[in-house]
């Protein structure tokens, strides 16, 4: 989060990606930290520019949450209003 603020976009995304596999690989692709992780890849790929991919990491997100975690979940409640897909850029 700090490299984003800062404006190092490309540190922080390198960073997120690594975290997101590693996060990912030791408590599973539907573990709450996991998914967490995932949003913040999404957001530093949206920084970046790309677009496409990070709508891709926000729905596949959001899935995986309801899934995991079911609908009333206060984490499967909260990403679908803050990812900037639904709020706007």
């Amino acid at each position: 989060m700090i490299d984003r603020r800062s404006g190092q976009l490309r540190v922080a995304l390198d960073r997120d990606e690594r975290t997101l596999a590693e996060v990912s690989r030791r408590l599973g692709e539907s573990h709450p930290s996991t998914l967490a992780c995932a949003t913040n890849l999404a957001s530093d790929l949206y920084a970046v520019g790309r677009f496409h991919e990070a709508h891709a990491r926000d729905r596949e997100t959001v899935t995986s949450s309801v899934r995991a975690l079911g609908e009333l979940h206060p984490s499967t409640l909260v990403w679908p209003r803050t990812s900037r897909w639904t709020c706007g850029p």
